[in-house]
Formats: structure tokens, sequence, C-alpha cells
């Protein structure tokens, strides 16, 4: 890291220490000018009337969670992770065959014309590590097993962001519905006390009508832990998938050298 670099890092690790007082003196200022800032009460009776819409808006986030991790993992399934994406068994053996003939591994320009068909025949990661692969590789087996262990790790990180994107979905989900839980209970207990206000005490409707509110409010809880759930092995099932083709491909020079 440059000098350049490292002055301007540390200047904003400055401007955010001091955004951070600065903004803390604020709010302690208007709280001590206006007290209702803090002011439990105040602060529900502001809360409350939004309350249904803020339910709604996190309904809303839960089912565009699931869609998210469903969407991914289809697309990543059927256009990053399939086998047929990473080789086909018939250029593996081929390429194998080629890669123990002495001749091919020692011209270079005999190797490439003998691999062009499996390079042109076969779009996949296979083919594209075949057209980059170098003299030296092919000259030393420890350098050609490298070699392909680097490369399946450089292909690996292109459906990362659809994985990552499968992960942040299902982290934020049980917090949405915890989110939503919190605003059905706030619903739950205004509904119940305004009832009771006007009734003067708490009806068996009324105490039903509570129970029922909070068992509609936990649904929100279980519903983001069952998305989290689902996006955890669906992530786990396109890593395992991932993880069995890519070893496959990279135990090729093996299969080289310790027939």
């Amino acid at each position: 890291m440059t000098t350049g670099t490292q002055n301007i890092k540390k200047r904003f690790q400055q401007a955010n220490t001091w955004i951070i007082i600065v903004a803390t003196a604020i709010l302690l200022i208007w709280a001590i000018l206006d007290n209702r800032i803090l002011d439990s009460d105040f602060l529900s009776a502001k809360l409350t009337p939004a309350v249904g819409f803020l339910g709604y808006i996190c309904n809303f986030a839960l089912f565009t969670c699931l869609i998210i991790i469903v969407v991914n993992y289809i697309y990543t399934n059927l256009f990053k992770v399939a086998r047929i994406h990473f080789y086909n068994d018939e250029q593996k053996q081929e390429l194998v065959t080629i890669l123990k003939s002495p001749e091919a591994r020692a011209d270079f320009n005999l190797f490439k014309e003998k691999t062009k068909c499996l390079v042109n025949d076969y779009p996949n990661y296979l083919s594209e590590i075949v057209a980059s692969i170098i003299p030296t590789a092919l000259n030393q087996p420890f350098v050609l097993e490298q070699y392909f262990r680097a490369k399946v790790e450089n292909i690996t990180t292109r459906f990362a962001d659809h994985v990552n994107t499968i992960v942040l979905a299902s982290n934020v989900a049980p917090i949405l519905g915890f989110l939503g839980t919190l605003l059905g209970l706030i619903k739950a207990f205004a509904d119940s006390g305004k009832a009771m206000q006007e009734a003067g005490q708490m009806s068996p409707e009324t105490f039903a009508k509570l129970q029922t509110a909070i068992q509609i409010a936990i649904i929100t809880s279980l519903f983001g832990v069952f998305i989290k759930v689902i996006g955890s092995i669906l992530k786990h099932h396109i890593e395992v998938r991932a993880a069995r083709y890519s070893d496959e491909i990279a135990d090729i020079p093996r299969d080289v050298m310790y027939e």
C-alpha cells in the first residue's frame, strides 16, 4: 500500500470518528431540548399507526428473500455448476490420453494440435484450462498439478456472487422474521389495550383476538427461520456439486502421473 493511500485511509478513519462524535452530540442536544425523542410512550404513539403498513413491507421482504434464494439457486445449478459446464467424459478421457503421450508433452505445438478439438468442440471450463495451458506445466508433473488446481479455484469464483447472494438473503430472512414478530406484537397489544379501554375489562373475545394476533406475529419468525434453513441447504448443495466437479478436473494430472 502506497504512502498516499495510507494517508487517505487515515483521513477517512479520522473523519469517521468525528462524524460519530458530532452526530452523538446533536442527538444529546436534541434530547435535552425535546426529551420526547427518548420517550417510549411518544415513540409508541408515533409508531403504532404505521405498524400495519410496516408489517406488509416486512412480509413482502420475506417473500422477496425466498424468491432471490430460489432464483439464484436454479440459475447457478443450470448455468454455472452443472457437470456439462465443467467437463465432458469423452473430453476428459481424451485429454488424459494425450497427456500420457510423451511426444505430446514434449512438443507444445503438437499438444495444441491434438487438443484443438477438445477446446473447440466442448465449450466448458475444462476446454478453457486446456486452451491456456503453458509449456512449463506440460514438462513438469508437479507444475501441471498446481496449474490445474489454480485454474479450478479461479473458475469457482465465477459463481461466488450467486452463492453470496443466497447467503445474504438467508441471513437477512430471520432478522426480517423477528422484526415482523415485534411489529405484530405491538399491533396485538395496542388493539387489545384499546379494546380494554373501551370495554373496561378484557372480555373472552378480546383475549381470544389477542392470542390469535400473537400467533400470527410468531409465524413471521417461523417463516424467516424456514427461509434460513432452505437457503443454507441450497447453498451447501451448490458448494458440494461445484467441489465434486472441480476435484474431478483437478485430479486429471494425478490420473496421468499415477496411472
